[in-house]
């Protein structure tokens, strides 16, 4: 605990500190100008909503100012003062817990062409901000989803969700606690050959950890946190866990080769424009098939073409699907997954059962031989487990 103290002292100043400046920050008032140069107001800055920028004029009454409509000076005045304030959240659409971003929303620049939006977008996912994904997209997207999203939670009844739940747990505690059975099981072995797999073990685990988060499936928890808070940790906590994969990976071995061969931030992209609002973005990952994909400017954002051809119709479709699961239609889908998840949990029983390399080679037999019977199969890669 000794040891903790010094980092919750700079932890706590740390908050003092930024709490303080952006108090004093708040008090500051700033001339602000349109692009012509005619008009100008004294006001302070509040915060940036989307591509508007809310200011707080002497009297005190808040005006929103679309940022294109400033001059470049106030422009970056606006840009930088949104690195420090926090954003004001947008209202949720139907669950008071799925709002957007509380401040530390990536700021897209606006009027950005093909280029210059994928260079933005594309720089950010290489610094591990892959939540640029969902801060790009055109704000009536994000609030389509937000809808989505607050009324399915509204529906799900939490109790169906704990089998879900306890297949995630029973898997991890398989594989973290019978670890020495799962490397030494031939089946294993004739699919991930290469001896470097045993180094790779925890770190994986805990990247799978990672993917089958409890956040993504906790009904309880998804309601009282921000969609776009619950994303970000997801994305920011799954990239973390891949690098320590990628590092605990002994160099010059066949699996460190495969990796770094397809690590997908090693892509590169070239932008075509069509025109003003229509272009054509080709990515190349090494390894991987090249993707070319027509995007096209929405509400000052690009995307696919695919994604905005029909976007309006899918949402309505979707929250049409979702408005008819009523409580009889779900207590019927409950009933439905009782059976299924009741077998696999019991598959995972026996694993979790295994005392020994015996039991659990036999148990991993049965698995394999009641495949087929389930519809399912499961393909055994010749190379590497992370070969593409």
């Amino acid at each position: 605990m000794k040891a903790l103290k010094p980092l919750l002292f700079f932890a706590f100043s740390f908050c003092v500190f930024f709490s303080t400046a952006f108090a004093q920050l708040d008090k500051q008032t700033t001339s602000w100008a349109d692009s012509s140069g005619k008009f100008q107001i004294e006001a302070t800055f509040v915060r940036l909503d989307g591509t508007n920028v809310i200011l707080r004029k002497t009297d005190g009454k808040e005006i929103s100012v679309p940022l294109e409509k400033l001059s470049s000076e106030s422009q970056k005045k606006a840009m930088d003062a949104s690195q420090a304030v926090p954003a004001k959240p947008m209202a949720p659409a139907v669950a008071p817990s799925v709002t957007s971003t509380p401040g530390a929303a990536i700021v897209v620049p606006p009027n950005l062409d093909a280029q210059q939006f994928c260079d933005f977008v594309f720089g950010q996912i290489k610094q591990d901000k892959a939540i640029v994904i969902w801060d790009a997209l055109p704000a009536s997207y994000q609030k389509d989803v937000q809808e989505i999203v607050g009324i399915a939670l509204q529906k799900i009844d939490p109790s169906m969700v704990q089998p879900v739940m306890q297949v995630r747990n029973n898997v991890l505690k398989i594989l973290r606690t019978k670890k020495e059975f799962i490397l030494n099981n031939n089946m294993v072995k004739m699919a991930m050959p290469d001896p470097s797999v045993s180094k790779v073990y925890d770190p994986a685990v805990d990247l799978i950890d990672a993917y089958l988060s409890n956040d993504l499936v906790e009904v309880s928890k998804a309601k009282s946190s921000e969609l776009r808070t619950l994303l970000d940790n997801y994305t920011s906590n799954i990239s973390k866990k891949a690098a320590a994969v990628e590092a605990a990976i002994p160099a010059g071995t066949p699996m460190a080769n495969a990796v770094k061969a397809s690590n997908w931030k090693n892509f590169t992209y070239k932008v075509e424009s069509a025109s003003s609002d229509a272009a054509v973005l080709t990515i190349e990952i090494p390894g991987q098939k090249t993707q070319s994909t027509e995007i096209t400017k929405v509400e000052g954002r690009w995307v696919p073409v695919d994604l905005a051809k029909d976007w309006e119709k899918n949402m309505a479709e979707a929250k049409g699907e979702l408005e008819k699961l009523t409580p009889e239609k779900m207590a019927e889908i409950k009933q439905g997954m009782q059976v299924p998840l009741g077998m696999v949990n019991g598959i995972l029983g026996t694993l979790l059962g295994a005392n020994d390399q015996a039991s659990f080679d036999q148990a991993v037999g049965g698995i394999f031989s009641m495949l087929p019977m389930m519809g399912g199969g499961m393909p055994m890669p010749g190379g590497g487990p992370l070969e593409q």
